[in-house]
């Protein structure tokens, strides 16, 4: 009976997670560092949401593709934000290391950038059993905005761009790892 309600437990948490093709959730990230916040999406754009942190290497490593396509295709209805996750929000001192980084990328990072702080990273992340980054999401042009893909581990979006480039391979993150209770 034990092994019962902890199958069926397991299985409902599973099926409660977000998944390629559920609407993107309401949290947007807490704060900006620069550009302007989405606040809502509008029909005939995409939105990439890229999950990084300064201390991760491949996300370091990404940056320069994500301002290419920024330039390429930010006039063509793709709207790219940087959202800081598992960092800016642990302190202040991590939350300046991050304003840091990116003053230092200057123009190398010209698309948007925000803190996702712990609602985001709750609402996005954890709902979507994501415990590596970099870690890009996009809603798709053609349809109500959604969550249409994760792209990391070497996957492409086809909801992007034909030329993007795929994701280096994510990064974990130092203090979180997935464990069923």
């Amino acid at each position: 009976m034990r092994t019962l309600l902890l199958l069926l437990l397991t299985a409902t948490l599973s099926a409660a997670g977000l998944k390629v093709g559920d609407p993107a959730p309401a949290t947007r990230p807490e704060s900006m560092l620069q550009g302007a916040a989405v606040k809502e999406f509008k029909k005939g754009e995409i939105y990439v949401f890229e999950c990084w942190a300064s201390w991760c290497g491949p996300c370091v490593a990404a940056i320069p593709h994500l301002d290419e396509l920024h330039k390429k295709m930010g006039k063509k209805g793709v709207v790219i934000t940087g959202v800081n996750v598992w960092e800016a929000e642990r302190d202040a001192a991590s939350a300046q290391r991050a304003k840091d980084f990116l003053k230092a990328q200057g123009d190398k990072m010209s698309y948007r950038v925000a803190v996702g702080g712990k609602a985001f990273i709750k609402d996005w992340l954890d709902a979507a059993e994501v415990n590596g980054i970099p870690m890009p999401s996009s809603s798709p042009k053609e349809k109500s905005p959604g969550w249409a893909t994760r792209c990391n581990s070497h996957q492409k979006s086809s909801a992007i761009s034909s030329r993007a480039r795929p994701s280096p391979p994510p990064h974990r993150s130092p203090t979180r790892s997935r464990s069923v209770a």
